[in-house]
């Protein structure tokens, strides 16, 4: 029996869009500074990426996370909450 941690990180996978033409990409990133919400480090409160969150055959889909590296952990039910992996980039830890 395998046991799963309570926190997840987002892995530094290739990019939905690293193959994709230029065209596609400069509309995905011009749709995220529109429509995208940011999400913030709880730590600290730098924005950490801006997306679009959809559910898509049970899964949570995050659009404009993919190049982001994350650690996400459910803070309630319903809340998922983010924070710097990297210790060195979140501003409260220079505190």
């Amino acid at each position: 029996m395998k046991l799963y941690p309570a926190e997840v990180r987002i892995s530094r996978q290739v990019p939905f869009d690293a193959y994709a033409p230029p065209l596609q990409r400069k509309l995905t990133h011009a749709l995220l500074r529109v429509f995208g919400r940011p999400v913030r480090c709880e730590v600290c409160g730098a924005v950490l990426f801006r997306t679009v969150p959809t559910v898509w055959r049970g899964r949570l889909k995050l659009l404009g996370a993919e190049r982001e590296f994350v650690q996400a952990d459910w803070d309630k039910v319903n809340r998922l909450v983010f924070r710097h992996v990297e210790a060195d980039r979140c501003r409260a830890s220079t505190r």
